[in-house]
C-alpha cells in the first residue's frame, strides 16, 4: 500500500489531530544547517508532509521518501531503535540537542548503537560528524567527508564547516553519510522529498539483500548519486558526485 493510499484511508482521522501552536512553530521554524563546499553544490531535502496517524503501519511507510512527487519504490522497513541520551550536548531554543563527536566510535558508545561502515572510509581523518535529535525520537547524524577516495589538498574551511579540495579522477567532492533513527514510537512523521534538480534511476539489491534507491542530480552538470537504504531498521543515505558505479560499489562495500 503506497503512502497515497494511507494519506486517503486516514483523512477522517487526520481531521481529528491538533498540534499545539507552539509544535507548529517549531516545524516551521526548523531549519537544517546546510553543508558547504567550495567546489560542492548544496542540495535541497524539504522535510514535508508533516501528519500524525495509527502506529499499525510500519515505520517505513511513514517516514517515507520521494522524488518531485512521486514517491519511490518502498525499502526495508525502518523500526524502533532505542537509543541512550547523550551528555554535554548543546539544545537551541526549539529543543533541537546537537553534538559534534571526533570519531564514529564514540557515537555508538554513547548512543549504545553499531552503525554500518565502509572499509573505504577506515583511516579517514577528515570525518565532519555532527548529531541532532528532534522532537521525542528523530536522531540524525550527517558524517561530512565520511569517504575522500582520490581527492587531493583537502584543507577545513571553517567559514563554511567543510573542506575545499582537488578533485581526483573516481571522486569529484566527497561522499557524505546521513543516519536516521527512530528511538521513539511517538515521533511525529514527516517525508522526505528530493526536488528539482534530482531524478530516480533504479532500485538494486545490496550484497546483504538490502534494497537500495538510487537518486542522481545533474545541477550545473555535475552528477550527485545519492544511495538511499534502509539496514537493520537504521535509514542510511550516501551522497557524493561519484559514477553509480563507484557508488554502488561504496553500498555494497556497507557492513
Amino acid at each position: 500500500m503506497t503512502m497515497n493510499k494511507i494519506k486517503k484511508q486516514i483523512n477522517n482521522e487526520l481531521s481529528k489531530v491538533s498540534l499545539s501552536e507552539n509544535t507548529i512553530n517549531n516545524i516551521k521554524n526548523w531549519k537544517e544547517n546546510e553543508k558547504i563546499s567550495i567546489s560542492k553544490i548544496t542540495t535541497l531535502i524539504l522535510l514535508t508532509c508533516i501528519v500524525s496517524f495509527s502506529a499499525v503501519y510500519a515505520v517505513n511507510k511513514i517516514f517515507s521518501t520521494s522524488v518531485n512527487g512521486e514517491e519511490m519504490p518502498d525499502l526495508d522497513n525502518m523500526s524502533i531503535i532505542k537509543v541512550k541520551d547523550v551528555e554535554n550536548y548543546d539544545k537551541d531554543d526549539y529543543g533541537v540537542i546537537r553534538k559534534k563527536y571526533d570519531n564514529i566510535g564514540q557515537l555508538e558508545s554513547e548512543l549504545g548503537v553499531r552503525f554500518l561502515s565502509s572499509i573505504y572510509s577506515e583511516n579517514n581523518p577528515y570525518k565532519l560528524i555532527k548529531y541532532k535529535k528532534i522532537g521525542k525520537g528523530y536522531n540524525l547524524i550527517e558524517i561530512g567527508a565520511y569517504i575522500v577516495g582520490d581527492l587531493t589538498n583537502i584543507e577545513y574551511q571553517e567559514e563554511y564547516d567543510y573542506y575545499s579540495f582537488i578533485a581526483g579522477e573516481n571522486y569529484q567532492t566527497p561522499v557524505d553519510l546521513k543516519i536516521e533513527i527512530i528511538s521513539d514510537e511517538s515521533q511525529q512523521p514527516f517525508d522526505t522529498e528530493y526536488l528539482g534538480v534530482y531524478e530516480y534511476l533504479e532500485t538494486i539489491t545490496q550484497k546483504d539483500g538490502y534494497k537500495v534507491n538510487l537518486l542522481e542530480s545533474k545541477a550545473l552538470g555535475k552528477n550527485e548519486i545519492c544511495a538511499i537504504f534502509v539496514a537493520d531498521g537504521i535509514r542510511y543515505t550516501l551522497s557524493g558526485h561519484v559514477e553509480i558505479d563507484e557508488m554502488i560499489d561504496i553500498v555494497n562495500s556497507m557492513d
